[in-house]
Formats: structure tokens, C-alpha cells, sequence
């Protein structure tokens, strides 16, 4: 995600505006991270796996990027993010605790 913290950003200023909901940028910086991060993934993985920087990729792009959109949408929408919201509920309700017994101290 930290290499595609700076278009994700730059396409969220482009298509939100301040009066957008915060359900609705966080939806649109979901979908962008996985639309980069799986044409991030199409390259680097050919490349990787042939062990050499081969141009035939980008012939065979469509249907590899495809496929890694599902493959990280789903990854994405059923393990990544339901793991992040649990895991910040958690950090929260701890310090939510930590306030409240400081305040009965």
C-alpha cells in the first residue's frame, strides 16, 4: 500500500469532493488501492516469475490484470479490511477502557 499511497491519492482529490460522505471515501480508496495495487501486482509478478524483465506481458495484460483485480478485491473485501476494522475496535475499546478508569481514579 505505500507505493500506491500516492496515486490512490492524487485520483481521490481528483474524483471526491469535501462533501462526500466518509463511507464514500473510504469505499473509493478501497477500490483504488486494489485497482493499483493489482496492476502493481500483474507486472511485478510476470517479471518476478520469468526472472527477467520480458515485454510480452503487456500483451497478455488485459486478462492477468483481470484476474489480480479479482484476486486482490476479494482479499481485500473478505480478509484485509473485516482484519484492520477488528483489529481497530479492539485498540479503541482498550483505550476507550484506559480513559474511563483513569476518570474514575
Amino acid at each position: 500500500m505505500a507505493v500506491t499511497r500516492y496515486p490512490v491519492g492524487k485520483l481521490k482529490k481528483f474524483l471526491s469532493e469535501e462533501t462526500d460522505s466518509y463511507d464514500a471515501k473510504i469505499a473509493l480508496n478501497i477500490i483504488s488501492n486494489v485497482v493499483f495495487m493489482s496492476m502493481i501486482m500483474t507486472i511485478a509478478k510476470s517479471w518476478a516469475g520469468q526472472g527477467q524483465i520480458d515485454m510480452s506481458i503487456f500483451q497478455r495484460y488485459l486478462t492477468l490484470w483481470l484476474r489480480n483485480f479479482g484476486i486482490a478485491f476479494c482479499m481485500q473485501s473478505l480478509i484485509v479490511q473485516p482484519t484492520a476494522r477488528f483489529a481497530m475496535r479492539l485498540v479503541h475499546s482498550r483505550q476507550n477502557q484506559c480513559v474511563a478508569v483513569e476518570e474514575a481514579e
